[in-house]
């Protein structure tokens, strides 16, 4: 994980590593730039699915979630320029998520929200064997729960990213 993005939450102490396995219903739309084809334009979208823990009563709990983007289309991206030909220099990214499933086992007040979310490229998320080099599409989330009974089943996104193929 972003060393930045968990510095920016020093009190978050919840973990959780989705991996591009764990997308249900990825899609992606590639577009390039005619005049300069290098120049790549591409949305992903997909649902994390995500067992979440649940909130605390009269508390929000909050998660750091990092999703590594199934890209489907076989495009790798880098923040390195020289990673050289078959990787996509990430320009800019920007994104937006939402729980999309959640259960309230009663009927006490609850509620769910994504606090904080950005774009980067990580190692493969939670894989310790990870080839060295290797670099993912990422989405960091912080997801707050509040509730004792409260569960995040799925996580909807979508990132769009431009970036230039070398």
């Amino acid at each position: 994980m972003s060393a930045q993005f968990i510095n920016d939450h020093p009190f978050i102490r919840n973990k959780v590593n989705i991996r591009a396995d764990q997308i249900v219903s990825p899609g992606f739309l590639d577009v390039r730039n005619p005049e300069n084809d290098a120049l790549s334009f591409v949305i992903y979208t997909g649902i994390a699915l995500t067992p979440l823990a649940q909130g605390q009563p009269g508390n929000w709990i909050k998660t750091i979630v990092q999703i590594e983007i199934n890209t489907g289309n076989g495009r790798k991206w880098t923040k390195n320029p020289d990673r050289g030909p078959g990787w996509t220099f990430l320009d800019s990214a920007v994104a937006t998520a939402a729980p999309v499933s959640m259960i309230n086992t009663r009927t006490s007040p609850c509620g769910w929200a994504v606090d904080d979310l950005r774009v980067d490229i990580q190692g493969r998320a939670g894989d310790p064997d990870q080839p060295p080099g290797d670099e993912y599409l990422t989405l960091l989330l912080v997801v707050a729960v509040f509730d004792l009974d409260t569960t995040i089943h799925r996580i909807n996104y979508q990132v769009t990213a431009v970036g230039r193929e070398m």
